[in-house]
């Protein structure tokens, strides 16, 4: 499992959404005390990542690799 901590500007700076290979979708989820309102699903060589960020804390939070 991969936790990763990036910002919302950093996402913008890898440009990631420019890569051919990358499928977004958002998602929401909530997960007890946390809720995730902003989450991009990307299927990059046959793995997909979730990424949940979570708006409760001031710190945003890059979470689950789902292989």
């Amino acid at each position: 499992m991969l936790e990763r901590k990036l910002s919302p500007l950093s996402l913008k700076k890898q440009n990631i959404f420019a890569r051919p290979t990358v499928l977004e979708a958002v998602f929401i989820l909530r997960l007890e005390d946390c809720y995730f309102v902003h989450g991009i699903l990307f299927l990059v060589r046959n793995v997909r990542i979730g990424l949940a960020i979570t708006v409760k804390a001031s710190r945003c939070w890059v979470l689950y690799v789902f292989g």
